[in-house]
């Protein structure tokens, strides 16, 4: 990582103290608004629909919110009254709108969870459901950041509730309650008998924008198969009112993408978990590599989709100013409650340069799970990162670190150390969260990744991918290598951290410690991967970047090279002016590119190349446990590739000074 702008470990780990005290401090403020009409009793007579065919409507998205970096409470209406959701009433309900009950039997629980520690909170998490920390049987007037029932302190972990399936077994030693075995329908229509024969007030209330989209309700009770009726859904309705073919409108489906000002365009939103809820209805999907999700539950009006990024590859979590317990959850986007034509839903996690907003949260989040996608795609052959990468995105610092403290299960920092080191960052009341926060970090992260792009902006999506292109090299290669030798690596950059804070010298050293064989060969091969990568991403499209106090364009300072290229090829271990010209970020695609700087014009450095022709996988081959410096590395690559340009890779690393 580059000194001035990415600290590798523990600094980030630490720095999360400053950025905490920051998001608490300046923000916009934007009023909540609440609904009025939940306890309001439907009028047929004064009742009005939305065409069916029309878009969906929408409300309680959080866009209004995306420029706002105060918490927003949950906030929630009517109680369910009876049991709706019992075995018994679903197969009375089935009967009366289907003509039969077969099938109706138990299929979920719905249950809750008081975990005590944040151990027993990861535990929960990694299990195959969805967490909610409200109860499901009341309607949601607004879903927020948090809720607060007014009895469990803000740090302490509150229940947390879930719908889940009839075999589901708590992990042994969390406290858990069955509150209720139900049947959940598949069909919106047996629900909404349910709901009626128990005498909840069933929402028929679609909004709507004109009067042209609107009709009065002749009729009363349900009659899916009169067009005038709010309750008609052509899905079920044919020309002599049997089954139709058409799409359900019903069943939520639609697209989700994220903003890229290189791309200039919306980018699909790839494997990201879509969570739709109504009262005790809950399915969970996932977007495929367009961004495409299709539930197969049918929905009634108010069904609320959540946009959550956590996938079997890494968990996306954020940074946040109050319950510091929720760090531990992915990053949540509310994309809305919907009502009315539910078959193709649109969203975008569009960019926000206010920092420390949601809005920017909400797209770090999306551009970070997309890249942990796209190296997967990029590194063909590499050793993959492990599964359910933790990843915690930090607004303030565009800095990134791959410490793997959650793989690795390390649950210490000195306080000594965080102390010296961070107290002067801290103000005020958040001194007291000192330890709480690094209690809840430092054993359950495995990499950071900043989203500052200078002064109060987000990084642009190329210089946000480098940073995680980067991070994500360090997550492969400690697959590759292992506890041992990572742990080697991690306490070596913290030996230097320690020893040259202040200095021209931090993170890094000077490059002639014990520990600096070991650094030059881990961050070489992950600053090479993180230029490569976003080269491979963006082209000729890639922004300028900056090394070793010299700007990099496309076709500049070498014809014929985006950005990222002429940085890697331009990298001179001679340049006084860069205090880590040791880490020879640029040696490796020197053995790729076909070019001899010492005799290609314009000739800027005089590093004699004459190694051609590699692939990235050739050159991640070497990483192996037992190689830790690069003179072991060299020595591997000549004997993985014998007889192939053994003498000039010999000379060229000897001008890395290796």
């Amino acid at each position: 990582m580059k000194p001035a702008f990415k600290y590798f470990i523990a600094i980030p780990v630490l720095i999360f103290i400053f950025i905490f005290a920051i998001l608490i401090t300046g923000c916009n403020k934007i009023p909540l608004q609440k609904n009025t009409t939940l306890n309001q009793t439907i009028d047929n007579s004064l009742s009005v629909k939305l065409l069916v065919t029309g878009p969906p409507c929408i409300s309680d998205q959080e866009t209004v919110l995306l420029a706002d970096s105060i918490l927003k409470p949950t906030l929630l209406g009517v109680r369910l009254i009876g049991m709706p959701y019992s075995v018994v009433v679903m197969q009375q309900a089935a009967l009366q709108v289907l003509g039969t009950s077969a099938g109706v039997v138990e299929n979920a629980w719905y249950m809750r969870f008081k975990p005590t520690g944040y151990d027993q909170l990861i535990t929960l998490e990694d299990q195959d459901i969805d967490l909610f920390d409200y109860p499901l049987n009341y309607e949601v007037v607004q879903e927020g950041d948090y809720y607060d029932d007014g009895i469990t302190p803000a740090e302490t972990i509150p229940w947390l509730y879930a719908v889940v399936p009839t075999n589901f077994v708590t992990p042994a030693g969390i406290t858990s309650e069955l509150l209720q075995r139900m049947h959940v329908p598949d069909d919106y229509r047996v629900e909404n008998k349910a709901f009626l024969n128990t005498g909840n007030n069933v929402d028929t209330a679609d909004c709507f924008s004109s009067v042209s989209n609107i009709l009065p309700e002749p009729c009363s009770g349900i009659d899916y198969c009169n067009a005038n009726c709010p309750e008609y859904d052509p899905t079920f309705c044919g020309g002599s009112g049997g089954g139709g073919s058409s799409v359900n409108i019903k069943v939520p489906a639609g697209n989700i993408s994220v903003s890229d000002d290189i791309f200039n365009n919306n980018i699909s939103v790839r494997k990201a978990r879509v969570v739709a809820r109504r009262f005790l209805k809950v399915q969970r999907v996932f977007t495929d590599n367009s961004g495409h999700f299709q539930f197969t539950k049918s929905f009634r009006n108010k069904t609320t989709l959540l946009l959550k990024f956590k996938n079997d590859n890494a968990i996306i979590k954020g940074l946040r100013g109050a319950r510091l317990w929720q760090i531990l959850m992915p990053v949540k986007i509310k994309m809305g409650t919907y009502r009315g034509n539910l078959s193709n839903i649109t969203y975008n996690v569009d960019d926000n340069n206010n920092l420390r907003s949601r809005g920017a949260r909400h797209w770090a989040a999306a551009t970070m799970h997309n890249k942990v996608q796209e190296f997967t795609d990029l590194a063909i052959g590499f050793t993959p990162p492990p599964n359910k990468l933790r990843v915690l995105i930090m607004p303030g610092v565009g800095s990134g670190s791959t410490p793997m403290f959650a793989k690795r299960i390390i649950s210490t920092l000195p306080a000594t150390y965080i102390r010296t080191k961070i107290i002067s960052y801290t103000i005020g009341p958040f001194f007291a969260n000192l330890a709480l926060l690094t209690q809840v970090l430092v054993s359950r992260v495995d990499m950071t990744v900043g989203y500052n792009g200078g002064g109060n902006a987000t990084a642009g999506s190329a210089g946000f991918s480098e940073t995680a292109y980067h991070e994500l090299a360090h997550a492969s290669h400690y697959a590759k290598v292992g506890n041992s030798w990572w742990g080697d690596f991690v306490s070596g950059e913290l030996s230097e951290i320690f020893n040259n804070i202040g200095t021209a010298n931090s993170p890094y050293g000077n490059g002639t410690s014990s520990n600096s064989p070991i650094i030059a060969l881990g961050e070489s091969w992950a600053y090479h991967i993180g230029h490569s990568f976003t080269a491979a991403r963006y082209g000729t499209l890639s922004p300028e970047f900056f090394e070793q106090t010299n700007p990099y364009r496309n076709n500049f300072p070498l014809m014929g090279l985006n950005s990222n290229l002429n940085l890697l090829e331009d990298f001179d271990p001679n340049r006084v002016v860069d205090p880590f010209r040791w880490i020879p970020q640029g040696l490796y695609y020197d053995m790729i590119d076909v070019r001899n700087d010492a005799v290609t014009p314009p000739i800027r450095i005089t590093v004699t190349d004459e190694v051609s022709l590699f692939t990235n996988l050739q050159l991640f081959a070497p990483l192996q446990s037992d190689v830790t410096s690069l003179q072991q590395y060299r020595l591997r690559l000549q004997q993985q590739n014998t007889g192939n340009q053994t003498i000039q890779i010999t000379n060229l690393f000897a001008q890395y000074g290796y």
